[in-house]
């Protein structure tokens, strides 16, 4: 990408740039406590209420985002705001911190490429191949999908880390780049590529579930009108499995779509409009990058059924044991009282 050369940015730009960064950063510092209490219920949880393969996949995911969101303040933004410059203008620090940043990005980039895609085919698997769907549970399937899903930041670390980098200082601020520029022209198409095939798995999977589950439904409510003398139980037992599945797949759904708009964007940017300037196109890219990284947090509070309910228990069990230490206090204060008084 060339850079188009900007001598002086104008006022409201550098205003609106200031308040959408603090509002990325209010973002992230909000949504990393929710990402940790999350992470920890799925994992906690993982054998029985998250057995299956699409919370594992979106566990590691919501790791990797948490690192990714980090990544873009520190080897990004903060850089670009001439902060701590004397940590970038060091040759040595300047090449070490290069490799920390691509390789995170770049890194982190494959892995919520191929959660997104993973996602996708897990759904796609639920409702096309419900016999494939319950052999993915086993652990040879997961090591499988855990492989797919981070071999693309293993081959980031391989590939990235080993080159060298510098900061150098332009829009008023201090941006990395590759010095290999034969290297970094390959890797880029490589990386196009790999986003070229995320997407395109991405939209097949997507469709075909559409397809299959507005195909279910059909079937389904045939089905009903045939066999009503069926329970009570085991009606309530399939509408709550159905609302299950169909949270995952709408999750699926979300994650697929923002993962569709990070294409779009780098598609235009990078080939329709190669010439923006780096940090107008820094501008943009970071806002998509930190709602990439923090939007799960609260997809899962909107759309899991079972993550709502773990969140709800705990707040009753820490509202009941603040209720009850009051209780407690409360009766120890009338006795101290009391004894007073006599």
């Amino acid at each position: 990408m060339s850079n188009e050369i900007i001598a002086n940015f104008p006022t409201w730009y550098i205003i609106t740039e200031n308040v959408t960064e603090g509002i990325l950063f209010l973002a992230t510092i909000i949504s990393l406590p929710l990402y940790l209490l999350e992470i920890f219920l799925i994992y906690r949880s993982r054998s029985n209420v998250f057995r299956g393969p699409f919370y594992r996949i979106l566990l590691t995911g919501m790791i990797i985002d948490i690192f990714s969101a980090i990544n873009i303040f520190l080897g990004q933004i903060i850089p670009a705001k001439n902060w701590f410059s004397f940590l970038y203008t060091d040759d040595q620090n300047g090449n070490y911190l290069g490799k920390v940043f691509y390789t995170i990005t770049y890194g982190g980039r494959c892995i919520q490429g191929a959660t997104a895609m993973l996602l996708a085919f897990n759904r796609v698997s639920a409702v096309c191949f419900p016999l494939f769907y319950r052999k993915m549970t086993n652990s040879f399937w997961s090591i499988i999908m855990n492989f797919i899903q981070t071999s693309g930041g293993f081959a980031s670390l391989i590939l990235i880390f080993p080159k060298s980098y510098t900061y150098y200082s332009e829009n008023d601020g201090f941006y990395a780049a590759f010095n290999d520029q034969n290297f970094r022209k390959w890797f880029y198409i490589f990386v196009s590529l790999l986003e070229v095939l995320f997407v395109i798995s991405i939209v097949f999977f997507n469709i075909a579930t559409l397809a299959s589950f507005h195909f279910s439904i059909k079937l389904s409510g045939s089905s009903n009108s045939l066999n009503r003398r069926n329970s009570q139980v085991n009606q309530r037992i399939s509408s709550e499995k159905q609302r299950v599945e169909q949270s995952m797949t709408r999750m699926s759904f979300i994650v697929c779509t923002v993962e569709v708009i990070y294409f779009v964007f780098i598609v235009y940017t990078l080939l329709l409009h190669s010439n923006m300037n780096k940090r107008y196109f820094y501008y943009f890219y970071n806002i998509l990058c930190i709602f990439y990284s923090t939007f799960s947090a609260w997809m899962l509070i909107l759309f899991s059924p079972p993550i709502k309910l773990q969140i709800m228990r705990i707040v009753k069990w820490k509202t009941t044991s603040m209720n009850e230490a009051i209780r407690i206090t409360t009766i120890e204060l009338q006795k101290s009282n009391n004894s007073v008084f006599q």
